[in-house]
């Protein structure tokens, strides 16, 4: 038997549970919750193996961005819209989560407009963060592996 707490997350999540996550951002954001190292609001809604996905809640732009290394992220905009910088390099990168860089700074890029219904998708080795947020943004967020190497 399996323990309820060593479940594996659904691959299933329903327009009404992503509506209801939305809404709990709202509430953070309405209590003032203070912005630390994630936005207001920010829920792993899933996990299937290495693929992780997440609804982040923004109302105000990232504190840093970020570089994954070994890891693609697809974006697809929820509500709301804002300014992504895409590209470019960090200046005076730190480690965090083994494979990821962040920085106050990025240097270079695109700056890319966003708006519900947009899709994203960053490579590996690529900086990214959001600039901007036009009073709210929320993302669900994929983060996926390389795919694997061909056989021989």
């Amino acid at each position: 038997m399996i323990d309820a707490a060593q479940a594996a997350p659904p691959a299933f999540i329903s327009a009404e549970q992503i509506s209801d996550y939305i809404a709990e951002g709202r509430a953070a954001e309405a209590a003032g919750q203070p912005w630390q190292t994630k936005p207001p609001f920010m829920r792993s809604v899933g996990a299937v193996g290495p693929f992780v996905l997440s609804i982040e809640y923004r109302n105000i732009p990232a504190p840093d961005y970020t570089i994954h290394q070994t890891e693609y992220e697809l974006f697809v905009v929820l509500e709301g819209s804002g300014s992504m910088r895409i590209g470019g390099e960090l200046k005076d990168p730190f480690r965090y989560r083994r494979t990821n860089l962040a920085s106050k700074v990025i240097v270079g890029g695109e700056e890319r407009k966003i708006s519900k219904g947009d899709v994203l998708m960053i490579s590996p080795k690529t900086a990214h963060g959001v600039s901007q947020s036009d009073g709210k943004l929320v993302l669900l967020a994929l983060h996926m592996p390389p795919p694997a190497a061909p056989e021989k």
